[in-house]
């Protein structure tokens, strides 16, 4: 979590957001940790485990404006991944969204 603090400046400016999802306790334990930790990060807490059946609570998602997962890291708890991984997938996103799309690279121009 630390790492991921001083990480998190960078990862607003690659216009990103971090969100953690706490699943060890109540909403006021959450939010005790936000505290403790000093995180600037939101962190949501999923106590009645409804995202921990979908995702393992372990990994680490990227998911673009659109929804999608773009790339992920299942983990296990004593082997996380680093905010520098994190932040090369977002900077290679990024890069691929800013590329202008060419003529006659279209989805609608290569079905004809």
């Amino acid at each position: 979590m630390v790492q991921l603090n001083t990480a998190y400046g960078k990862i607003k400016e690659l216009n990103a957001e971090l969100l953690a999802i706490h699943v060890e306790c109540s909403e006021e334990g959450t939010q005790l940790s936000v505290k403790r930790n000093n995180l600037a990060f939101p962190m949501a807490n999923d106590d009645r485990l409804q995202i921990v059946d979908r995702y393992s609570p372990t990994s680490t998602y990227l998911i673009d404006r659109h929804g999608i997962i773009r790339a992920r890291w299942l983990n296990s708890i004593h082997n996380r991944i680093g905010p520098e991984a994190i932040i090369e997938a977002l900077s290679k996103l990024r890069e691929a969204d800013d590329q202008p799309t060419r003529p006659g690279n279209t989805s609608e121009q290569r079905r004809n």
